[in-house]
């Protein structure tokens, strides 16, 4: 038996679903101001800034201290510890510049990764140990979010079985421990880029990957609305001689997303991996034009590609800080664009935005083809012998979250068995799943047995004289269930006693 302890609180879960859904408000996505000092060394040096601290603070002084205007593209800003603590040129703590705009602010956790034995030179992530003291303070100095990065590598081995089960796991650690303390997690399963593996390879690792992340995720009782995920892009590997567009990357990507991640994951905001500004933009773009249904939003959470001209248009200079503010919220709106499928590029980018950023080394477990598939659950309903009755609209809320925290976009539809509940209770409850507000994905449907089949028989009693009116109570049964499916039935009131009666049997077999 399953066991969820510690449980959070209903108002737990309402404030996390709220910070997570204020990050990804639409036209909104994430900057990724998190890299570490050794990091920045390596952008510094490509401008020949040099790495003191007090030049990263002026750096993220001219990104914090933009026009409030930046904060219909930007919904939230994760921070390195040592800039959570960094003040204005005004004296002003980040943080609080940051929410004076109305932006969430977000903390980087993790600390670093360390290699797993066992595997070809693959790795796990650092920082477990006194998390949930340090996500606590974080909290109480002005975060509501938290960053974790797991990475992954592409080769003839990899990635392995081993590293996939323990980054999934380390993941979900994290952000069962996130959640504990307020904070929303933003999980990151980050595929390198490295290689020169082809595109559908990407999408087969990353389908692996996040299935693994997601099952991870639901054994550690995490709480999905409350979450984000920050996933690669599906590309091919910088060495790869083949070249694909924005439209095969964004197909290819999409596709392993509604294969692998839950319709209650808010938002999805993608890291940029090495690629230029402009190549984020366009990819990212091309995903939220693409015909395909998908139910989170689709944003970004970009370091590199929504810094890199910021940074060489400052060139470590005071008299260019409003040109490295104006490149950067022009990169800024840009993303905000695309994430609504609204960017039409002008085709003028310059070469700081085209610039490749990549640097080196920086359901799925049988294969089964989901959008050729049809899942037959039961309803969530209390026991048979259960004292407490719900009414449809609970039984209803119940099921499509379940159903929304575990079944991937790609299944077409979820035809339910109807368990013993009686043909105008089995109607009564698919109806009301099919009148939730809440967003479904997939089609839901039925595919019952005695609840189509209970009054046609008591009409027909073994008589051949009693078959027009065993087709009558079959038929008219059939269409109340496609009304049902589809939200429209209206009980009359005057349900038969063969309709309404439970066909309940213990430990039923067919």
């Amino acid at each position: 038996m399953t066991h969820q302890f510690p449980a959070l609180s209903t108002e737990q879960k309402k404030e996390l679903a709220t910070i997570a859904q204020r990050i990804v408000a639409t036209g909104k996505g994430i900057l990724a101001a998190d890299e570490s000092t050794g990091t920045m060394a390596k952008r510094f040096q490509k401008t020949n800034v040099e790495n003191t601290e007090e030049n990263r603070r002026s750096f993220r002084d001219i990104l914090f201290s933009v026009d409030n205007s930046v904060s219909e593209y930007i919904g939230g800003v994760i921070f390195f510890h040592e800039t959570l603590y960094q003040k204005s040129a005004q004296g002003v703590l980040f943080p609080k510049v940051i929410k004076n705009k109305g932006i969430v602010v977000g903390i980087k956790v993790d600390k670093g990764t360390a290699g797993l034995g066992g595997t070809d030179g693959e790795t796990t992530t650092q920082g477990l140990d006194g998390l949930s003291e340090r996500c606590a303070q974080y909290k109480k100095d002005g975060c509501d979010f938290a960053k974790w990065r797991c990475v992954l590598k592409i080769s003839d081995s990899c990635p392995s079985a081993l590293a996939i089960a323990e980054n999934a796991n380390v993941l979900a650690r994290y952000a069962s421990i996130c959640q504990q303390n307020g904070l929303v997690p933003i999980v990151e399963p980050e595929i390198l880029p490295d290689g020169d593996h082809d595109l559908q390879r990407c999408q087969y690792a990353t389908e692996k990957v996040l299935a693994a992340v997601y099952k991870a995720l639901s054994d550690h009782h995490v709480y999905l609305e409350g979450t984000l995920l920050k996933p690669n892009m599906v590309t091919a590997g910088h060495s790869c001689t083949k070249k694909y567009n924005p439209q095969e990357v964004a197909m290819a990507t999409v596709t392993a997303l509604r294969r692998t991640v839950p319709a209650a994951v808010p938002g999805i905001c993608f890291l940029s991996g090495g690629q230029s500004e402009e190549e984020a933009s366009l990819n990212l773009n091309a995903m939220n034009q693409l015909p395909l249904h998908r139910p989170w939003k689709l944003s970004f959470s970009y370091g590199r590609a929504l810094q890199a001209s910021a940074l060489a248009a400052w060139k470590g200079q005071a008299a260019n800080k409003k040109a490295a503010q104006d490149a950067f919220v022009t990169r800024a709106k840009i993303n905000s664009l695309a994430s609504k499928g609204e960017y039409k590029p002008s085709g003028q980018a310059d070469q700081a935005s085209t610039q490749s950023l990549f640097t080196a080394s920086y359901v799925s477990d049988h294969h089964v083809y989901l959008e050729g598939t049809l899942l037959k659950p039961n309803m969530v309903t209390a026991g048979h012998s259960c004292t407490k009755k719900y009414n449809p609209q609970e039984v209803a809320m119940a099921t499509v979250t379940a159903l929304r925290r575990t079944v991937p976009a790609a299944v077409p539809g979820i035809c339910f068995l109807s368990g013993g509940q009686s043909e105008e209770e089995a109607s009564l409850n698919l109806n009301a799943m099919n009148q939730l507000p809440l967003h479904r994905p997939w089609k839901l449907s039925f595919s019952y047995g005695r609840a189509l089949q209970a009054s046609a028989l008591a009409a027909w009693k073994g008589q051949a004289a009693n078959k027009k009116a065993a087709q009558d109570a079959f038929v008219t049964r059939a269409k109340i269930n496609s009304l049902a499916s589809k939200g429209e039935y209206k009980p009359s009131g005057q349900a038969d006693q063969a309709s309404t009666q439970s066909l309940f049997t213990a430990s039923y077999v067919y």
